[in-house]
């Protein structure tokens, strides 16, 4: 029997045996072969990621303007190229699919934190300039509206105290004359005031005294925050950003609507750090 086996063992092997065993070489040296290749390459598209949740991990307090411009460095990096391996094109696909969906609704308010974030605001991560000059325009508008809504609150506290007082005069004049009405020389007196004569001091010196220009909007007013604002030099990306804009008094505007901004953080959670 075991010299039956061994004259089997030693039999050669048929031209058609031998052809296929050649044209299938191991699988093992193959995947050997593409594996560690593929690894460096996963490693390699993953990297931008890591850097990111470090940075968001490791900052003490990581403001909404931060977005952006990660945003930005991840769309370029996970944008499709030709000499991708298959496995990696379809990994860039997916990540741009769920990523970048989820910050559709938000990108205004991300680009605007980022625009009032003096590191970026000069909003370099945009390749449309037309789409920067849009954000600072927006931001004008929610400046003037912002500045409204506080008048309006300043204008109906003032109007409250107005109306104790009203209340006191009204009471003090029916008191004194009753409910007696106007008479039409008086209302006339209080629509068409008489005019003011010129006194001596108006005819010699009135010609040496020059009227003030006339006070700016509020969106005027924004508008030149907006362009001081542009025309200075960028913040280095290690400076504190809510010192710099305490610091802004020529600023008022502007800096009360940073504020707000940069007061929401880039995270609601602790991030988790990739190893």
């Amino acid at each position: 029997m075991a010299a039956h086996l061994k004259r089997k063992h030693n039999m050669p092997q048929s031209p058609a045996t031998s052809a296929s065993s050649a044209a299938t070489p191991s699988r093992e040296p193959r995947l050997l072969q593409f594996f560690p290749s593929l690894i460096q390459e996963i490693i390699k598209l993953m990297s931008p990621v890591k850097v990111a949740t470090t940075l968001l991990s490791e900052e003490k307090s990581p403001t909404i303007s931060m977005i952006a411009p990660i945003q930005a460095k991840l769309h370029k990096h996970f944008s499709e190229d030709n000499t991708d391996m298959p496995i990696i094109t379809e990994m860039k696909r997916r990540f741009r699919q769920d990523f970048f969906d989820r910050y559709v609704e938000l990108q205004e308010l991300l680009n605007s934190a980022s625009a009032l974030d003096p590191r970026f605001k000069d909003l370099t991560f945009l390749d449309d300039v037309d789409s920067r000059d849009h954000i600072f325009m927006k931001i004008t508008a929610e400046v003037v509206k912002m500045n409204e809504k506080m008048k309006g609150i300043g204008a109906l506290d003032e109007g409250g105290a107005l109306d104790d007082g009203g209340a006191l005069d009204e009471g003090g004049a029916a008191e004194g004359g009753g409910d007696r009405s106007p008479s039409i020389e008086e209302r006339r007196d209080d629509v068409l005031p008489s005019p003011k004569k010129k006194t001596a001091m108006d005819q010699l010196f009135g010609e040496f005294v020059t009227t003030r220009t006339p006070m700016k909007t509020t969106r005027e007013k924004a508008k030149d925050e907006i362009l001081k604002y542009r025309e200075r030099d960028s913040l280095e990306l290690g400076g504190d950003v809510l010192q710099w804009w305490k610091k802004q008094a020529v600023l008022p505007l502007l800096s009360s609507l940073a504020k707000d901004y940069l007061s929401i953080p880039a995270t609601s959670v602790s991030s988790e750090r990739v190893v």
